[in-house]
């Protein structure tokens, strides 16, 4: 689900929780937009969706979604250094939410001819501004060592690998 940070889709997005709170979903990229500004205190209004919505997951895999953690305006030039207060909140937010924040699940250009190495480029974004350091820090500091691995791999494969074998299974009636 791609709603981006605008207070109206964000309310969109409440709705839509509210409504569906069986139904898992997967907000993609944080709701961040190449067009948009990150409002002031987005993390804080991200965290609290989370407190109110447990069917509410996350998926960050987009170039643009590791500039707002490094607190830069989409596609400013990457030789400005991250803001390490801004990754280390964002890391914090997704180590106190350990199965709800996920790498991978929206990488569809990757299958693409031409596009092989972009998952490969969003992870290395991710590396270069401190955010998987930073999870592996404050997750060995709160007792939550295996955040970076749900993280990486295993929210990924609990939701988007089980609902895709729920989908061959529907398909094949097994």
């Amino acid at each position: 689900l791609e709603t981006h940070g605008q207070a109206e889709n964000l309310k969109a997005l409440e709705q839509l929780l509210r409504e569906n709170p069986d139904q898992e979903i997967i907000w993609a990229h944080i709701g961040a937009a190449v067009t948009q500004t990150v409002p002031k205190g987005y993390g804080e209004k991200v965290r609290e969706l989370l407190a109110n919505h447990p069917n509410l997951k996350i998926d960050t895999s987009w170039t643009a979604t590791a500039d707002m953690i490094a607190g830069r305006a989409f596609h400013e030039p990457l030789d400005k250094a991250p803001d390490a207060k801004n990754v280390s909140r964002w890391a914090e937010i997704i180590v106190d939410n350990p199965d709800r924040f996920m790498w991978g699940s929206d990488t569809i250009a990757a299958s693409q001819k031409g596009n092989e190495d972009v998952v490969a480029t969003i992870y290395k974004r991710f590396k270069d501004i401190g955010l998987l350091d930073e999870i592996r820090r404050i997750g060995d500091a709160k007792g939550n060592s295996d955040a970076i691995e749900k993280f990486l791999t295993e929210n990924f494969k609990n939701s988007i690998a089980e609902a895709a074998k729920r989908v061959t299974e529907f398909r094949t009636n097994k």
